[in-house]
């Protein structure tokens, strides 16, 4: 039977304090249904953010924007979010940039197939513009030329809305750059499709959060990392997509999230997220006869090779995956399936 063995403990990285965040969660509306989810979405995010086993930045470097149905009109304004856009722009100057966060729950629409409008609390059928634009404001960052990567997250719906059109970021550069900023935009819901809310458990309480928030939560969390400890654009998009669609189908729910990616083709791939501890299985071979051995990785790479007697064991140290260990005297082959659980095994395996 295997045996557990608890895990080497995650070492938090150095924080970041050249990484910077925008917040923004709007349950309240002055016209439309309220919702449930964003501000929980937006505060899970923050949590995360703030972590030091997650973006771990400085709170100071964090600004959180949810929706206040106090004053009329209810905020956020525009002026809201393009001011906390104007201190990081001008106070990060200090420490210098790595890297921004854009996060955006609430009611949303689709003007294009690449234009999101993220909705304010005044929108409504007669304040159709009322709206920020996801793409100005991609542009508006990127081009600042400050940032070596750029995140944008967008839980929000995306059904077409004709003659709405989203509003433009204020702010300005006089010479647009960022030939060299590498940004993702991930949205819920694919172009003219909704997105959800439900309830789910968190620490034992129950909170309506969005579909797609979970998703990328959970990926963030350590959910998308890859065999090597890497969570990169490729592995965090296809697990967020496959999580988004799960969850919406436990609903009886129909919603798959999409992507755009500006950067070189190889960054797909790069660890560029963070890369976090690997869990592994120890596996034992113990082979009984003489024989000529190969093990091969998931990817079909040699882990170990070489002759064994009968009676000797390997003793390797496995990442999640199926193995196949083959022996070139009899053409015998097997399949070996690595799971790695939330703590490491032993696993003992006899050939």
């Amino acid at each position: 039977m295997p045996t557990e063995n608890t895990p080497p403990a995650q070492q938090p990285a150095a924080n970041n304090n050249k990484d910077y965040a925008i917040v923004i969660g709007i349950n309240d509306y002055m016209e439309l249904t309220p919702l449930n989810g964003p501000l929980n979405d937006a505060q899970l995010f923050k949590d995360w953010l703030l972590d030091a086993n997650g973006g771990n930045l400085p709170p100071g470097n964090c600004h959180f924007i949810p929706s206040d149905p106090t004053p009329k009109p209810f905020r956020p304004l525009q002026d809201d979010i393009d001011a906390a856009l104007d201190v990081i722009f001008t106070d990060g100057s200090a420490n210098g940039f790595r890297r921004l966060y854009f996060y955006f729950s609430g009611h949303g629409f689709g003007a294009k197939w690449d234009i999101n409008g993220l909705c304010l609390p005044k929108w409504s059928n007669r304040f159709r513009n009322a709206a920020l634009s996801s793409k100005s404001y991609f542009d508006l960052i990127v081009e600042s030329d400050l940032f070596e990567d750029v995140f944008l997250f967008f839980d929000c719906c995306r059904d077409r809305k004709i003659n709405a059109i989203p509003t433009q970021p204020m702010l300005g550069w006089p010479r647009p750059g960022g030939g060299t900023t590498m940004a993702l935009a991930l949205f819920a819901s694919e172009f003219e499709n909704p997105a959800f809310e439900a309830a789910s458990v968190t620490d034992g309480n129950a909170l309506i959060t969005g579909h797609f928030t979970r998703a990328l939560l959970a990926g963030l969390q350590g959910g998308a990392t890859n065999g090597r400890g890497e969570i990169t654009i490729e592995s965090l998009v296809n697990f967020v997509k496959k999580g988004t669609e799960d969850r919406a189908k436990s609903s009886n729910q129909r919603q798959s999230a999409d992507f755009f990616f500006k950067g070189s083709p190889a960054k797909l791939f790069n660890p560029v997220i963070f890369k976090r501890p690997v869990q592994t299985t120890e596996l034992t071979l113990r082979f009984k006869t003489d024989g000529d051995y190969t093990l091969v990785d998931p990817a079909l790479d040699p882990v170990r090779q070489g002759s064994a007697a009968a009676g000797d064991t390997w003793v390797l140290p496995l990442t999640k995956g199926v193995y196949t260990i083959t022996d070139a005297n009899t053409g015998r082959e097997e399949y070996i399936v690595i799971n790695v659980s939330a703590q490491a095994q032993t696993k003992n395996y006899d050939f």
